[in-house]
């Protein structure tokens, strides 16, 4: 079921694309309707995790893992798995301009009873 979401100004929002595990860590980072004029600058506790320079030909790295842009109003950070143990529980933050987004990852570990617990 999708849902319809109506943005009625422009910030800069920082969630996760599904459960954080140590298989799977990604975060998304959402313009919300504004265009990457500025850099794209990722952050895990304070250090540098990478970013996207600004158009008109954004390039992203970083040295934890992939940063790719489906658009130019969403960026997502996909943490390498051997990095998602020592980075993935932290306050991670995207910045654009002015404007910086939070969200505090936990990474969960599931047993093979199914049942989830953080590291």
């Amino acid at each position: 079921m999708e849902k319809d979401v109506l943005f009625l100004y422009v910030g800069l929002s920082l969630d996760r694309a599904g459960d954080l595990t140590l298989q799977s860590f990604t975060l998304v980072c959402d313009l919300q309707g504004a265009t990457l004029v500025d850099p794209v600058i990722f952050t895990y506790d304070g250090n540098s995790a990478g970013g996207c320079s600004s158009p008109p030909s954004p390039s992203c790295n970083s040295p934890y893992g992939t940063i790719t842009t489906d658009s130019l109003n969403t960026l997502n950070i996909t943490l390498n798995q051997n990095e998602i143990k020592t980075k993935g529980n932290a306050i991670w933050t995207c910045s654009h301009g002015s404007l910086t987004a939070a969200y505090n990852a936990t990474v969960i570990c599931k047993s093979s009873e199914g049942i989830s617990k953080s590291l």
